[in-house]
């Protein structure tokens, strides 16, 4: 078994920003949902990619938010990695950070 490596800032930041996109994703779910009430039903091919952009946000969303929590208990690493993952898909600059620090602090997690 390995020695512990000494704790950095970097999962807590990471974690944080993680978070962060968790929120801003989530945010964007919710932005999506009330467009729904507006656009009129007539328009199939707006409402096919908001659909499928909803969809994409909550499951990003929600694993932001499980990878941060794993991150900032430096826990995991697996989990916190694929949710810094998912947020380059849609967060570009927070995810590719979240990711790059997650990615240094390997030995740092459990």
């Amino acid at each position: 078994m390995e020695a512990t490596a000494q704790k950095t800032w970097k999962p807590t930041v990471a974690g944080i920003l993680a978070i962060v996109g968790a929120g801003l994703s989530l945010l964007c779910l919710m932005g999506i949902l009330i467009a729904f009430l507006v656009i009129p039903t007539s328009a199939t091919l707006v409402i096919t990619i908001l659909t499928y952009t909803a969809i994409y946000s909550g499951i990003a969303g929600v694993l932001l938010l499980i990878g941060g929590i794993f991150a900032l208990r430096r826990k995991m690493w697996g989990l916190a990695l694929a949710g810094s993952i998912a947020a380059i898909l849609g967060l570009t600059p927070i995810g590719v950070l979240s990711t790059i620090f997650i990615v240094l602090s390997k030995d740092e997690f459990e």
